[in-house]
């Protein structure tokens, strides 16, 4: 990690002061070994002194070099992780780079757009997603070529589960007080719709939604007040809705990624 400028220039004042040519240069006969090296410089020397300019001249080049060569050794360090043969990067890595010819378009297409991989006791889980953020859907025709593909890229004898399905749907029991200042009534639940439906595409592919974290959004908009949440139902495709908690509810999309379900939010709107 690199030094600041401060660590840097101390440093250098300490070994100033270490140095008996430098000590006798300058006449610092009251230096002893038992003083914190950097006060007993900077007690002798002024902070627009040419000799403390110099320093934090170099200590400002030196910062510069240490933050290029971390940048440098974290894109290293990413490059080994991304091409290391059987890594959970490595997975990621090589779903991206499946692709396919579009004969009318004339180009290259890259499908995988959202890919994560589990490591589990059997082999590997990957969920995978096309599209853009905001309008992900699940692979369709190239799904069979997908997984031909993968499948002759991995290692021997790992086994992979494919999920690429429609998304998780989600819908919620909850209470809010809005300031009628800002809003009108009839438009809170299409307010608090949006801010949901906007925090679940935020949130990254296959992580957990957490209705800590919605609250913390919710709370951001302006003309709502207090945020009460009593209940989280969720329905991975081909199941039916099941309950999640209320308050602490926690989740992780069986299909990567969330989306609202309108129709049965129910919404309590309390003026304050």
């Amino acid at each position: 990690m690199a030094r600041t400028i401060k660590e840097i220039a101390n440093g250098m004042k300490a070994e100033f002061v270490l140095s008996e040519a430098l000590r006798t240069h300058y006449g610092l006969d009251d230096f002893n070994a038992n003083v914190d090296y950097v006060e007993f410089y900077n007690s002798h020397f002024s902070v627009v002194s040419v000799e403390t300019c110099l320093i934090y001249v170099v200590a400002a080049f030196g910062n510069a070099l240490e933050t290029v060569f971390d940048l440098f050794k974290k894109e290293v360090d990413e490059t080994v992780a991304n091409e290391r043969y059987g890594h959970k990067e490595w997975y990621r890595t090589k779903a991206r780079e499946f692709h396919y010819t579009d004969l009318q378009r004339r180009e290259e297409i890259y499908p995988i757009a959202q890919v994560s991989v589990e490591e589990q006791a059997f082999g590997i889980v990957m969920k995978v997603a096309k599209g853009e953020p905001g309008s992900l859907s699940k692979l369709t025709d190239e799904k069979e070529a997908f997984e031909s593909w993968m499948n002759r890229q991995k290692p021997a004898g790992i086994p992979i589960r494919y999920i690429s399905c429609d998304p998780d749907k989600l819908w919620l029991k909850i209470e809010v007080f809005y300031d009628p200042v800002y809003i009108r009534q009839s438009d809170v639940n299409d307010g608090i719709n949006s801010a949901i439906t906007a925090h679940l595409q935020s949130i990254d592919f296959n992580a957990e939604f957490t209705t800590m974290a919605l609250v913390d959004d919710l709370q951001k908009l302006k003309w709502l007040d207090l945020v009460e949440i009593h209940e989280v139902h969720v329905q991975p495709t081909g199941y039916e809705y099941e309950t999640v908690s209320g308050q602490n509810a926690r989740n992780t999309p069986v299909s990567g990624w969330y989306e609202l379900d309108t129709e049965r939010m129910q919404i309590v709107a309390n003026p304050i």
